[in-house]
């Protein structure tokens, strides 16, 4: 007999009512929270790159990024996961060591050049998984 895997509708609001524990972690663990939809290009995601046009969709899920402030003097890399719907479940992602260095790095000169003060550990929700396109990556 065929293991059967329960199948989730692919939308946040879904996705907090299967899994609380994973959003309830998130948002008491970060004081801000900001979030992005994910985004489907019909046609054009290049042109709009020279001035052209593009024809995009929003979609029904997001990308969440939060902060927690630190007391130390570094930018740091907190927990990163995301959904798979084939696994119908939320996994963490191991950022590899030289994309993590190059984003704190990032962090780092922009907050110089903004005069901010505080440090903050970053995480990020992805309701799809990195690199999948839908504005994932």
């Amino acid at each position: 007999m065929a293991d059967v895997k329960k199948r989730i509708t692919m939308n946040s609001q879904s996705l907090q009512a299967t899994f609380p524990e994973v959003y309830r972690d998130f948002f008491s663990t970060c004081p801000l929270v900001i979030s992005a939809p994910g985004s489907f290009f019909w046609g054009g995601e290049y042109t709009v790159l020279y001035g052209g046009l593009a024809i995009k969709q929003n979609l029904p899920f997001r990308v969440y990024v939060g902060l927690e402030p630190l007391p130390s003097d570094k930018w740091e890399l907190g927990k990163v996961q995301y959904f798979v719907p084939s696994e119908s479940k939320f996994l963490r992602w191991n950022v590899p060591v030289t994309m993590r260095n190059s984003f704190l790095r990032f962090l780092d000169k922009w907050q110089k050049q903004e005069g901010i003060k505080t440090k903050y550990r970053v995480y990020v929700l992805f309701e799809v998984p990195p690199g999948c396109g839908m504005s994932s990556s």
